[in-house]
């Protein structure tokens, strides 16, 4: 026995490795992750100057190790062994906060004031835009989970110009498209090509302003303008802006509002989220209100209240005007230091609209999620829920809706360069066709980045989406569906710290039991940034 356990001692002393250091974004804070051979270093950060040391306790630096870029506040990011421990050297521009989390095999320094309480529940509709490829989602666009373009960098809180009381993040985006896709009065496509620029105007990703009693105001403001088109439509500009507010009350409440309003014709996500709508476009305005409070009494527990009013009104289009009220709760259990498992409930209704009054409906909606880490390197939110739904004024076959609904995103990181996501979706959705009064929308992405030499970034993705109805077609006999597929590539590249250059392509088809919805599209895309840079937005073709 004695003997054993001379032979298990050395082994065990064995150091292990820090096998990667990279620089992410975690909603609006930046975070130096380390990654290990081993489970259990109990790490320790400590200021020493300019500079923050987190050590590592019975490790060695690894042979290959990358260190990342420097990125907004993080001047740079150096590694040295000290005897049996490897110290990572975090050189800093200013006094900012830091968090230490660990985990197995994982240290994560999360640098910046913390956000407010999550909130746990994820609007379906905005989830939904992100997780097919184009025109039906972002798949070639934004990544899904930091909306950071291949070449583009999300810039950190503490970035920006600042007069008195007043940040502001001014930048550019300038776009060339050439494109085949149908947004006239038939479902068959037209060619056209134009040039979109989107200034920054002042906001970039909001403007922070201190309120008293630690409350914050954000505001954001996005235009978007298309030159040298061929159709007089599409010259119409595009008006994004958000108007959000957090108010402390107290140690463990926060009492949150917010306000998005999108005006435009091509975003045709904004109108119907499931892409029904996507010929005929005609413009839009889209109004969406949440109030809400965030209550955590103990801190493993949290509860989540939400009242959401969203409307959308139509220019005499191929889709109606209508309105959702929401109500929503969600009772969160924080199961580590960034992940949460919660129970939601959810109330829908659509008031009879003016000009269908088919589309009048309500829905409860149980469900059960995971958000956060899974475990190191992959992180998701996942939620699996039954839905009710009425629609007493439908066609025949079509006044209930009683099954599972699900929204799937997944994120895993293989090495500092290389990630890959897979998402899903299923939900309902108002319809305009017939005598349906909603439509069931079922689908699936993956998406592949990968660095090259030369800090180029490829992106490709690929995804399904499939439509089903529930009241026959006229003249069919069976109820309509339609499948769409999609796939997108691209390439992208920092210029410098403030500029990128991307390009990709993306193409879709729509087939369905109705030949006259059948169609197919593609979009070219070459996009020019500067400034302080975010996420670019563009809606190229309709989306």
């Amino acid at each position: 026995m004695m003997a054993a356990a001379l032979l298990v001692l050395p082994l065990s002393s064995l150091p292990a490795e820090v096998r990667a250091v990279r620089l992410e974004a975690e909603q609006e804070r930046l975070v130096v992750r380390v990654v290990t051979s081993g489970s259990d270093q109990r790490a320790t950060a400590a200021r020493v100057g300019e500079e923050l040391v987190v050590t590592v306790p019975r490790a060695r630096r690894g042979p290959g190790l990358v260190l990342p870029a420097p990125l907004g506040a993080v001047l740079s990011v150096a590694v040295e062994e000290a005897g049996e421990a490897t110290r990572i050297r975090i050189r800093l521009a200013a006094d900012v906060p830091y968090e230490l989390r660990q985990q197995a095999g994982l240290v994560s320094v999360v640098l910046g004031q913390p956000a407010p309480l999550p909130r746990t529940f994820v609007e379906v509709r905005d989830l939904y835009a992100k997780i097919l490829p184009p025109p039906f989602g972002d798949v070639g666009g934004a990544d899904q989970g930091t909306g950071e373009q291949p070449g583009a960098r999300s810039a950190p809180e503490s970035e920006g110009l600042r007069f008195g009381f007043l940040r502001f993040r001014p930048a550019a985006v300038f776009s060339y498209v050439d494109t085949d896709s149908a947004f006239l009065d038939s479902p068959q496509p037209v060619h056209d090509h134009y040039f979109q620029v989107e200034p920054r105007l002042g906001f970039g990703l909001g403007a922070t302003i201190a309120l008293p009693a630690q409350a914050r105001l954000q505001l954001s403001y996005e235009p978007q303008f298309r030159a040298s088109t061929s159709f007089a439509v599409l010259r119409r500009p595009t008006h994004l802006a958000t108007a959000s507010l957090t108010v402390p009350v107290g140690a463990a409440t926060v009492l949150r509002a917010s306000h998005d309003y999108a005006r435009g014709l091509l975003e045709t996500t904004e109108v119907d989220p499931g892409h029904e709508y996507f010929f005929g476009l005609a413009p839009f305005v889209r109004n969406q209100t949440i109030v809400g409070a965030g209550i955590n009494p103990s801190g493993l527990l949290s509860l989540e209240l939400s009242a959401i009013r969203d409307s959308v009104n139509v220019d005499d289009g191929a889709f109606f005007d209508h309105r959702t009220d929401s109500l929503v709760s969600d009772l969160a259990y924080q199961l580590g230091s960034d992940t949460h498992l919660y129970l939601r409930y959810r109330f829908d209704r659509v008031p009879t609209p003016a000009d269908r009054p088919i589309a009048q409906s309500r829905a409860s909606t149980a469900s059960v999620g995971l958000i956060g880490q899974v475990m190191p390197l992959l992180t998701g939110d996942v939620s699996v829920g039954f839905r009710d739904l009425a629609a007493p004024r439908a066609g025949a076959g079509g006044t209930t809706f009683r099954g599972l609904v699900a929204a799937v995103r997944l994120i895993k990181e293989f090495t500092p360069a290389a990630s890959a996501s897979v998402s899903g979706n299923r939900e309902t959705y108002p319809s305009a066709f017939e005598a349906n009064a909603f439509y069931v929308s079922t689908g699936g992405a993956a998406e592949l980045n990968l660095g090259l030499p030369f800090s180029v970034v490829f992106r490709a993705g690929a995804g399904v989406l499939r439509n089903d109805y529930r009241v026959a077609a006229a003249g069919t006999g069976a109820p309509r569906r339609d499948t769409l597929v999609g796939w997108s590539v691209g390439v992208g590249r920092s210029l410098t710290r403030w500029a990128f250059l991307r390009t990709d392509y993306r193409h879709e088809t729509r087939t369905s039991d109705l030949p006259a919805f059948n169609t197919h599209g593609h979009t070219f895309l070459v996009e020019f940034g500067i400034g302080y840079l975010s996420a670019p937005t563009s809606a190229v073709g309709p989306r």
